[in-house]
């Protein structure tokens, strides 16, 4: 039910609302320590307020101490009712402050009604001999010098419990510290994550949108603002997939329609050069060497889109084990065939190598790599193909000495119809989907693929492939599937 509410709300109210669940943690660390030290505060103010209440007390009732031991001390040497009466007052005024101290420190009633007892016995002991009168002021000090000894204790004790509140307090403000900031950063983390997600889903859709892996449906969970985000990429998906059909299936149909009178016309321009009807002048021969040459670079296109759309359809592959250097040669004889006037070097391993794959598959790999090397090495160039095995499967590589590929377009070579700025040589032109089909090939073949490539120096192309691949069907068609050759 809340995340339903919460997935009702637009991104910015989610960000907002995390934003300030974020800063609970320390919000409430921060309001606790004001009230602890204003709390504390107060709890100071009143101590020192009650202490010097009880100060004054104190100090009020050790002068009228002084006073009492004067006029008692006047009243034993004269004996006169004069001197008594100044005693009886001091005693009096005595027993109103110690009153006083009872009434403010409750704690001090031990020591006040002791005091109080030794100013009676010293009032009584006034009418008595000298002597009396003496032990009973004495008392009285001892009584005073008690009263004192406890309130020097007394405030030490209350001083110490005020400190030690106060560093109760910070103590506690110093955890609830330490546990705020970790606490803060852990809900922040939590509601990135939470409010991040979405946004995370959206562009990994984006991203696939953008490299053609259109078979996921796309569904994203979160914000009001990026459902309806989500629901419109999901409509461009269908749509690109409808299309992604219909390209398909044109391919697959233009080129099926264009086989059959490109081969009367080649069937013709052959049977021209052959003087099969009649023989022809030198101006005929050019030109139907040119047709023969155009024709031949236009069966080579279909033939390539007929591969191409074959292996991007998922061509379900049929695995077998093959002598890998005997298909090396087969199509090295093949090219050299369509490239009388060539002269590059051949470099091919010349023990068998058996490995357990597609045939069809490698066999367009091989056939594109090496026609591409040759082609742009140029008429003395060189080619070397090698493959082994390793702990991952085997693999193979294709290295020429041509110009090389600009850094710049090793990320658009492997796209369809896509010719970079270094042209091939040669009378051929190509069609830009011989390393599409590569591609598409290898990512069938659960392969990998890297490139090394230095100007004016040469490319290396080099793939490893696995023991027992698992294939992979990346498109589906409406269209049935053709089989390349």
């Amino acid at each position: 039910m809340l995340r339903r509410w919460i997935n009702r709300l637009r991104l910015t109210h989610q960000w907002v609302i995390a934003t300030l669940l974020a800063l609970l943690p320390l919000t409430a660390a921060v309001v606790y320590g004001g009230w602890s030290i204003s709390v504390s505060s107060h709890e100071q103010r009143m101590l020192v307020a009650h202490l010097q209440r009880v100060g004054r007390i104190e100090a009020n009732i050790l002068e009228r101490v002084t006073e009492v031991e004067r006029s008692a001390r006047q009243y034993n040497l004269l004996r006169t009712p004069k001197f008594q009466s100044f005693l009886h007052n001091d005693l009096t005024l005595l027993a109103e402050d110690v009153a006083k101290l009872q009434q403010t420190l409750p704690q001090a009633s031990h020591h006040t009604e002791r005091f109080l007892a030794a100013s009676q016995e010293l009032l009584a002991a006034a009418e008595g001999e000298q002597a009396a009168l003496a032990s009973r002021l004495q008392e009285l000090r001892d009584q005073r010098d008690q009263l004192v000894e406890f309130w020097d204790s007394y405030s030490a004790e209350q001083l110490d419990a005020a400190q030690a509140r106060f560093n109760s307090t910070l103590r506690w403000l110093l955890i609830l510290g330490a546990w705020a900031l970790p606490g803060t950063l852990l809900l922040v983390a939590l509601s990135v994550a939470a409010v991040g997600a979405p946004l995370r889903r959206l562009a990994s859709a984006i991203h696939d949108l953008g490299h053609a892996r259109w078979q996921q449906p796309i569904s994203i969970e979160g914000p009001k603002d990026l459902r309806e985000l989500g629901e419109n990429l999901e409509w461009m998906r269908q749509r690109l997939v409808l299309s992604e059909q219909h390209k398909q299936a044109f391919l697959q149909d233009i080129t099926h329609e264009l086989k059959a009178p490109l081969a009367a016309i080649t069937e013709a321009s052959r049977l021209l050069n052959e003087q099969v009807l009649g023989s022809t002048t030198p101006g005929q021969e050019e030109v139907i060497r040119i047709l023969l040459e155009n024709s031949q670079s236009l069966h080579e296109l279909i033939q390539q889109l007929l591969n191409y759309n074959a292996v991007s359809q998922g061509l379900l592959a049929d695995m077998s084990s093959f002598d890998l250097t005997a298909m090396s040669h087969k199509l090295c004889a093949k090219i050299i065939a369509s490239r009388p006037h060539s002269q590059c070097s051949w470099q091919l391993p010349q023990e068998p190598f058996y490995v357990y794959s597609d045939p069809q598959l490698i066999s367009m790999i091989l056939n594109n790599l090496l026609s591409n090397a040759h082609d742009f090495s140029g008429q003395h160039g060189k080619v070397a193909l090698s493959f082994g095995e390793d702990a991952l499967g085997w693999w193979l590589s294709v290295v020429d000495n041509g110009p090389g590929i600009n850094r710049d377009e090793l990320n658009k070579i492997f796209k369809p119809f896509y010719q970079g700025s270094t042209r091939r040589q040669g009378s051929l032109k190509g069609s830009g989907m011989g390393l599409a089909i590569v591609a598409a090939s290898y990512k069938l073949l659960s392969g990998k693929m890297k490139v090394t490539t230095t100007l004016r120096r040469g490319t290396r192309f080099t793939l490893h492939f696995p023991t027992n691949p698992e294939i992979v069907h990346e498109a589906t068609s409406l269209q049935p599937r053709s089989t390349p050759t």
